[in-house]
């Protein structure tokens, strides 16, 4: 048996991480556990680190950079391309770099965050196209066909990351048997 190197949970030997906090699992027994306090809510009140912090703080950071940087090379690569095939097909490009954008940046958040990073850079990246619009002379322009429509393609393709990130993974059991080697 292993058990947790955090909160102390039994595991089979085959888990080499723990299910609910992603820490490493250790042979024998652990270290005495951390001191809990307890929230209203009953629920544990994990105490932060300054490295956790950090380390949180800069993982959502790069979240943010890598969603930005997809978002824009998938978006100015996928306009080279049209200009081969013709813009009938833009609104594609557009879901293309919406989802690219929100799935890249949400793969660098911890797999418990990824639910809410996940919306957070949706929300991030519409902000972003506004702002661009707002501050830019495509508003202004003589031939310009509403350019706020296509938060609609562009909000789709980040919508359809959202829903496949949030999607439950399937249902494996911790302490499932293993399987018995084909003889």
């Amino acid at each position: 048996m292993k058990k947790c190197s955090w909160c102390g949970h039994d595991y089979p030997d085959e888990v080499s991480v723990c299910a609910v906090d992603q820490q490493p699992l250790v042979s024998g027994a652990p270290p005495p556990p951390m001191q809990h306090s307890y929230s209203d809510e009953g629920k544990i009140d994990t105490p932060v680190t300054l490295r956790g912090f950090l380390s949180l703080f800069v993982r959502y950071v790069a979240a943010i950079a890598v969603s930005y940087f997809v978002s824009f090379a998938v978006f100015f690569g996928g306009m080279l391309f049209l200009k081969w095939v013709g813009m009938n097909v833009i609104v594609l490009l557009f879901i293309a770099s919406g989802f690219c954008g929100v799935f890249a940046g949400t793969l660098c958040l911890p797999r418990s965050g990824r639910h809410f990073g996940s919306a957070v850079l949706l929300v991030l990246g519409l902000a972003y196209y506004i702002y661009f619009l707002t501050t830019t002379n495509i508003l202004r322009a003589e031939n310009n066909i509403f350019p706020f429509v296509w938060l609609i393609p562009l909000g789709g393709g980040g919508v359809i990351a959202l829903i496949l990130i949030r999607r439950p993974p399937p249902n494996k059991s911790l302490h499932a048997p293993a399987a018995a080697p084909d003889s």
